[in-house]
């Protein structure tokens, strides 16, 4: 068996196995609650150009007009889309990072909100204010209801 302080690798004669102190992994899932917030705003993004491209692919030949949708109810999708992966933005930069992290989730929660309205400012200053409305709005149910959670287990321990 050799240790490095955190890292644990035990040889034998036919496996190596590298093994994780309960510090290490402690630091790892910190260290991830960063990427997991920007994964969570991916996810939103990518759910909004799903359901927007579904959308445009199932519009009907008699209303495509160079390249572009032009029913009725083209323009709603399009918002709906819009309103809906701004809200799983919100939403998921909240909620996963809370989930990740290993303890603290309530401050956690608060400090991703908070940061996600941050970053969220270049998009108002630049007239994108309805996917943020949406985002924050989303973000801020996520956080009221990871506070409740937090503050019930609190009561309960």
């Amino acid at each position: 068996m050799i240790s490095s302080g955190r890292l644990t690798l035990n040889r034998t004669p036919d496996r190596v196995a590298v093994s994780f102190n309960f510090k290490t992994m402690h630091t790892v899932r910190w260290l991830l609650t960063v990427p997991i917030a920007v994964l969570g705003w991916y996810l939103g993004l990518i759910a909004a150009l799903l359901i927007h491209w579904v959308s445009e692919r199932l519009c009907p030949a008699e209303y495509v007009v160079s390249g572009l949708c032009y029913a009725p109810w083209s323009s709603f999708v399009s918002n709906f889309s819009l309103a809906l992966g701004a809200s799983i933005c919100g939403s998921l930069t909240v909620l996963l990072p809370t989930l990740i992290a290993p303890s603290y989730r309530g401050r956690v929660a608060l400090l991703a909100f908070a940061s996600g309205l941050a970053c969220s400012a270049y998009w108002v200053f630049h007239g994108v204010w309805v996917p943020v409305a949406w985002a924050a709005l989303a973000g801020a149910v996520t956080l009221w209801r990871i506070q409740t959670v937090v503050r019930h287990a609190e009561r309960s321990a």
